[in-house]
């Protein structure tokens, strides 16, 4: 059933193969969801062209959402905390795909984390693989990833095949000491930087050390995420940077995740206007918000099988943020974030004059990789 609840526009069905850059919603689900509904936790995925380069979070029932959905796990993915619907998965995947891409000489995968995460992930989630004798080096390569940069994703060629259909072609190491699998790469995999991304961590407000992103393309900002976070107006303007930012919400706020009832402040922060948002984290699909829930108009929903298609931000705009904003720091989840943007208005008039539509709807993923996709439009 189609879902337009807080957006205008027509849906639009697509095939599972897009050009340029999307996501792909793997699933909502809050810290119980998977394990007592068997819907997949909170995570996406990038595409490049069609292919999986980046995930972003592994919990519990990610790893099947992904395979279902895209096909692989990608080369690349980042964790932003170590809570178990955002990591969970994550010692078991790296022993089977790491163990499948020696015996296939194929490179390790990656992941990346900003260090004080990765230090958490390396000291307590992977604890498990002390028991195989074999240090963690071997089962994938680690990228910490500092706030107050972007970074490059160091590799964007195709993850292992594990558990996903069949391809052909052997394996290539990339510039960056990446690898694919011979599965259609993008020719971007052996540009240095992989295949044109970046990401920059900014602090979430969470009692777990939390890191959501900004994620680049050709250094110009297409998408920010909060992961896990309560209320946090620095961080939702930082994030607002990119045309399109991802927000997680639940039906009752708390300290460490904004409520349904703060989608309203959260829409109205000068920084946010003209940008898209959609809502995620919120748990099983009957947990999602309704216009009831005084959810304002515009706000969309994150659903498992939705596509979003990927614009970047005017560059002017961008060059103006990375200008003017100061960097947020690296501690507590008030910390300071990149300045409100300015000049919105004239931007959304020069898209009017340009002819570009100025808003786009979606529904409910169809559970293949089929989907659902949403261009946005800045």
């Amino acid at each position: 059933m189609g879902n337009a609840l807080f957006g205008r526009g027509s849906d639009k069905h697509v095939g599972s193969k897009e050009s340029g850059l999307e996501i792909v919603v793997l699933g909502t689900g809050a810290g119980a969801t998977h394990i007592y509904s068997k819907e997949s936790s909170s995570s996406f995925v990038v595409l490049r062209d069609g292919e999986p380069v980046l995930l972003c979070d592994m919990g519990y029932g990610v790893t099947a959402s992904c395979l279902q959905h895209v096909g692989r796990v990608p080369a690349c993915t980042y964790i932003s905390h170590n809570h178990g619907d955002h990591a969970g998965e994550l010692p078991l995947v790296l022993a089977v795909e790491g163990t499948a891409a020696a015996a296939a000489g194929r490179p390790l995968l990656a992941l990346l984390a900003h260090p004080d995460v990765m230090a958490e992930l390396r000291g307590h989630r992977l604890r498990e693989l002390h028991s195989t004798g074999r240090p963690l080096e071997s089962f994938a390569s680690f990228h910490e990833v500092p706030s107050g940069t972007a970074t490059p994703v160091p590799c964007c060629g195709s993850g292992s095949g594990s558990g996903s259909g069949s391809g052909s072609g052997e394996g290539s190491r990339n510039s960056n000491g990446c690898g694919t699998s011979g599965r259609g790469s993008s020719s971007r995999s052996a540009a240095p930087g992989g295949c044109g991304l970046s990401v920059r961590p900014f602090r979430a407000r969470h009692s777990e050390t939390c890191y959501g992103l900004v994620i680049y393309d050709e250094g110009r900002p297409v998408l920010g995420w909060t992961a896990d976070s309560g209320y946090d107006e620095e961080l939702y303007t930082a994030l607002a940077e990119a045309p399109l930012v991802l927000v997680d919400a639940r039906a009752k706020g708390s300290a460490e995740h904004a409520g349904f009832s703060d989608l309203a402040r959260i829409v109205s922060l000068p920084a946010l206007q003209g940008r898209q948002l959609y809502v995620t984290g919120y748990g099983r699909q009957d947990e999602a918000p309704r216009p009831a829930d005084g959810v304002p108009a515009g706000v969309r929903l994150a659903r498992p099988g939705l596509r979003i298609a990927l614009q970047p931000a005017p560059a002017a705009r961008a060059e103006a943020q990375a200008g003017a904003g100061a960097s947020r720091a690296g501690c507590g989840g008030a910390a300071g974030g990149d300045e409100g943007l300015q000049g919105r208005s004239k931007e959304a008039a020069a898209a009017s004059e340009a002819g570009r539509p100025g808003g786009h709807a979606f529904e409910a993923g169809s559970g293949g990789t089929s989907g659902v996709r949403a261009a946005v439009r800045v």
